[in-house]
């Protein structure tokens, strides 16, 4: 969105920065949280609470290129310095991406066609009409913190490779 053009291009420096002062591991902590945050805003977005989406995408702009920065980075944080095939390692990082790709995308496929109503209309939550797609949206941010939890726990036990 233009949101996040616009905040790529004053917002780097500062995610830099950031990631200099703290670590990877912490700001990608950080983004898997305010990712969770964002999707669980994004879930309460109707016809009705469109300013919502207003907010959640600014936010979502100003995440994303953190988020951007450091998961395409963190990959090469533990990857062996010291008489190894490279390929090997970056083939099966990429092959073990892209499965797990498929795999949220036929689980979200299933979670729709199991939530979607058999007439196509809404389910009503606190007096807003939600669809299918806003529950899969809340999964997401569920997710989206137990990667949090586990960037969390995981992160302090990382060793750096001794060579």
């Amino acid at each position: 969105s233009i949101v996040c053009a616009v905040c790529s291009i004053f917002m780097a420096p500062l995610w830099r920065r950031a990631i200099s002062r703290f670590s990877w591991f912490k700001i990608v902590w950080l983004n898997m949280l305010v990712s969770a945050f964002i999707e669980f805003i994004f879930g309460f977005t109707t016809g009705h609470t469109k300013f919502i989406f207003i907010i959640a995408s600014t936010i979502y702009g100003i995440n994303i290129v953190g988020a951007q920065i450091t998961l395409a980075n963190v990959f090469y944080l533990n990857l062996p310095k010291k008489d190894f095939n490279f390929d090997v390692y970056i083939t099966f990082y990429n092959l073990a991406a892209n499965i797990a790709v498929f795999l949220g995308s036929l689980a979200g496929t299933g979670l729709l066609s199991i939530l979607e109503t058999s007439d196509g209309s809404a389910h009503m939550l606190l007096g807003l009409p939600f669809y299918s797609s806003q529950y899969l949206v809340w999964v997401k941010g569920f997710l989206f913190l137990l990667m949090a939890f586990y960037i969390y726990r995981v992160t302090p036990k990382i060793q750096e490779d001794p060579a």
